[in-house]
């Protein structure tokens, strides 16, 4: 965006460039929304879709909402890593109480038969209610 002078009609962007806008979606500019890459978060075409639908819900007077605990996320990367749901340090800084399970490629038998058994499975829930509150995978085909 940049080049693009937004800022010259009066569209607000944050100090990476980036659309701001409320919890609507709605940016500085009245009538005027903005979803996906240009706003703040993850590129992924699955975060744009569902911030579509609850920007046209908002439109329509009803209740557009998104859990972006609930949106999976992957880097593509060797090894690949994928995660949904808060990290540890997010956790931690809201005071829940929680627990930790780490589960290593190494004791998998697919991953010990492709001979890529580097990497782990961690899931991190609530200890009051065993509530999964994230889930990351560090190692090969993470993202499936």
């Amino acid at each position: 965006m940049v080049g693009l002078n937004l800022e010259n009609i009066g569209l607000k962007l944050d100090a990476k460039a980036r659309i701001e806008v409320n919890n609507n979606y709605l940016t500085s500019i009245n009538n005027i929304y903005a979803i996906g890459d240009v706003i703040e978060g993850p590129m992924l075409a699955h975060k744009a879709e569902e911030e579509g639908i609850a920007v046209a819900e908002i439109i329509a007077d009803q209740h557009g909402h998104v859990n972006y605990n609930a949106i999976p996320y992957v880097i593509y990367t060797h090894p690949e890593v994928a995660y949904v749901g808060k990290t540890e340090d997010q956790i931690k800084a809201e005071g829940i109480d929680y627990k930790v399970v780490k589960f290593p490629f190494l004791a998998n038998s697919r991953a010990k038969t492709s001979g890529e058994s580097e990497g782990f499975v961690k899931i991190i829930t609530s200890k009051s209610d065993d509530m999964i509150l994230g889930v990351h995978i560090i190692g090969i085909n993470a993202g499936d």
